[in-house]
């Protein structure tokens, strides 16, 4: 389907996704790459006599991208992220845009418009230390948001009302879709997520760190893929010319890979026998038609296009694929009608008494999961497939002897709530020859590590009101592993559960509900999932959590310890660089005048203030590294308190939080927690 159009070598190491085809001077397409030494490759094939260009960021690059940032230059401009800053470089004029510190770090960088105070705005939208922050062309820092770790991964999607979102991923495993800076929707993975791409009618392709890829239709999976290697590059472009962007990937392995949106079926692969760096989908050559191009770690690019074939060839070689695929359906059948012909010739004790079934159900203390059989056969082991529940997504469980039962203990220290698929071997005794595989799933509630019980009241609380109160026994039935005789339906109750780490009290009193919680934490949690299994449109709360107001109190005062520390520590180091460079200068001085006893003294200085700076940028780091910890908390509390309201009510609490945090206003911090920032 595609054929090779052209290979050029760059000469130099590309590093992992840091390469992007952008319009510097607003005409030609040209390739930039982050390459070794803090430095960006630049090649431009379409200027004449033009050769490889070199930019010196003398940073560390953690991430690039090219885009529009200003409109009035009419041309794309560099973004580059170093893990503490961020700037913008105008190639064509050679200058740059703006250079600007970010404290909590820059993990991830794309280039989009989101829409600011009702105008659309291009902004460098960057992911760091749980938040997301967009930069103007000034530099200047025009949207905010919150999200629950280290974010991963950045990009856009359309709805199917054709409305912007903003997709981010974070190392927690989740993928949050965001309009402008409300969250809309949170989906969980099993694993970081890696990159995303745009597809068609509301869907979005994604990748996981452990080589997962899939397709999200809004917050519904479409289909999901998994391989042993990781994808460290994904585009969309409509290769087969039919209308509908295919997903182009490239692998750790050096595959090249074009799949189909619809159920992910493999169009195009190829093996290029280096680690991919970074998949492009646009038109290098400027002949009027796209290219699927592959840029490897070892600085070689290579460029794919569609080949032209007949619409009988087409036809003739789909058919052939289709007769292969039926030649080995029926392979697979005519194996299994032979297995049973075996079994039937066999003698009948081996064989399980017919309507034999499995029975699987949940039981508390420790949770876990009862296997067992409708009559006295007996089961071997089984096999449990559960996504992101268990280390490396399944358990196999074998005891010494068969047995009629089998217990499969489960934790869910996540609380995912999803379902896990079983496979069972069962025989009719402990010597038969003839095994039969029974399959089942159930549904694992998302708080079944708690275990229904009286406690004491926890010391924190949040309560709203709650019409929904007759249908609140429906939703502890499905979430928590209940006995459907504990609780007896009523307008008034007080339900409590016991925790490994904290307890958990429900009461329920006339429309009204209050979660009594030890942390923060687990309150948001429970409010959030109540909002979901009940569509809740808007909520307004009120939570007491004097413990947690402390933590953040003792984190506050860190963050202003350690930025002041590193105030200190960079006034020092500038000092020690201007001596460095003066004693440089007056030992080229003495040299050239012969004065070796001057130039020997200059040298010792020099060797003694590197070493002081050397000291120095390490203890800074650490102190970096430090900071970078507490704000990442701070930012967690945001997401905490945001997430006991929802609609205006928690837009309002996140923005209340932020400026609190910037003013270093701790009463504004605790009103924020208490009521959302909401004046009483």
């Amino acid at each position: 389907m595609l054929s090779s159009a052209y290979t050029f070598e760059l000469n130099q190491a590309v590093l992992h996704s840091l390469a992007t085809i952008s319009y510097f001077d607003g005409i030609h397409p040209t390739l930039a790459c982050g390459i070794t030494g803090g430095k960006v490759l630049i090649h431009t094939p379409h200027i004449p006599n033009s050769s490889n260009n070199f930019l010196n960021i003398n940073k560390n690059i953690i991430c690039l991208d090219g885009g529009r940032l200003d409109p009035s230059l009419n041309r794309d401009v560099l973004v580059i992220g170093s893990p503490s800053s961020l700037m913008a470089y105008d190639i064509d004029s050679n200058s740059d845009l703006f250079h600007t510190e970010t404290k909590e770090g820059v993990t991830s960088l794309t280039l989009g418009s989101l829409s600011i105070s009702g105008r659309d705005t291009p902004l460098a939208l960057v992911g760091g230390n749980c938040s997301v922050k967009g930069f103007n062309k000034l530099g200047e820092e025009e949207f905010w948001t919150v999200s629950g770790d280290d974010v991963s991964a950045i990009g856009f999607f359309r709805t199917e009302r054709n409305e912007k979102r903003l997709l981010v991923g974070g190392t927690d495993y989740a993928i949050r879709i965001f309009n402008n800076e409300e969250l809309e929707t949170e989906i969980m993975e099993n694993a970081k997520i890696t990159g995303f791409a745009e597809m068609d009618k509301g869907k979005f392709a994604y990748t996981l760190d452990n080589g997962g890829i899939g397709i999200y239709k809004g917050k519904h999976r479409a289909w999901k893929a998994k391989a042993k290697n990781k994808v460290l590059s994904i585009v969309s472009g409509d290769v087969t010319g039919d209308g509908v962007p295919d997903m182009i990937l490239g692998w750790s392995n050096g595959k090249l890979e074009v799949r189909s949106e619809n159920k992910g079926e493999n169009i195009f692969k190829k093996s290029l026998k280096q680690t991919i760096a970074k998949v492009f989908y646009t038109d290098y050559r400027m002949q009027g038609k796209n290219q699927v191009i592959a840029c490897t770690v070892a600085g070689r690019v290579l460029g794919y296009i569609k080949e032209d074939i007949p619409h009988k060839e087409q036809n003739a070689e789909a058919q052939q694929e289709d007769i292969e695929d039926l030649m080995r359906v029926k392979q697979i059948l005519l194996n299994e009608l032979q297995h049973y012909k075996d079994a039937a010739a066999r003698s009948g004790s081996s064989i399980l008494a017919p309507g034999t079934s499995l029975l699987v159900t949940l039981a508390p203390s420790p949770p876990r999961i009862f296997l067992s059989t409708s009559n006295s056969s007996l089961i071997k082991c089984a096999f449990v497939l559960g996504e992101g529940f268990f280390e490396g997504d399944s358990k196999f469980v074998h005891p010494a002897r068969p047995s009629s039962e089998l217990q499969i203990p489960i934790q869910n220290p996540k609380h995912l709530g999803l379902e896990v698929d079983i496979k069972a071997l069962v025989c009719a005794s402990a010597g038969a020859s003839q095994l039969q595989v029974m399959e089942r799933s159930i549904k694992i509630p998302k708080f079944c590590n708690f275990e229904y019980g009286d406690c004491k009241l926890p010391s924190g609380y949040v309560n709203f009101d709650f019409p929904q109160g007759n249908r609140l026994l429906n939703w502890l039935q499905d979430r928590f592993i209940l006995n459907p005789s504990a609780i007896k339906p009523s307008a008034e109750l007080q339900v409590s559960f016991l925790g490994e780490s904290e307890n958990l009290s429900f009461i329920l009193t006339t429309n009204k509900l209050s979660i009594y919680t030890e942390t923060l934490e687990l309150a948001a949690e429970i409010a959030q999932d109540l909002i979901s299994f009940f569509n809740i449109p808007e909520l307004e709360s009120r939570a007491d959590y004097p413990h947690e107001i402390e933590k953040i109190n003792g984190l506050m005062e860190k963050v202003e310890e350690y930025s002041n520390v590193r105030t200190q520590l960079s006034i020092n180091m500038a000092e020690n660089a201007q001596n460095v460079k003066a004693l440089i200068v007056k030992a080229e001085d003495s040299r050239i005048q012969r004065n070796m006893g001057f130039f020997k003294q200059a040298m010792a200085s020099l060797h003694q203030f590197n070493g002081e700076l050397l000291s120095e940028f390490q203890i800074r780091t650490n102190n970096h590294n430090e900071l970078l910890s507490y704000l990442k908390q701070v930012n967690q509390y945001i997401q905490r308190a945001g997430n006991l309201r929802y609609g205006q009510a928690k837009t309002r609490t996140i923005a209340s939080f932020r400026e609190a945090v910037k003013t270093k206003n701790m009463k504004m911090i605790a009103a924020a927690i208490i009521s959302g920032g909401k004046a009483s």
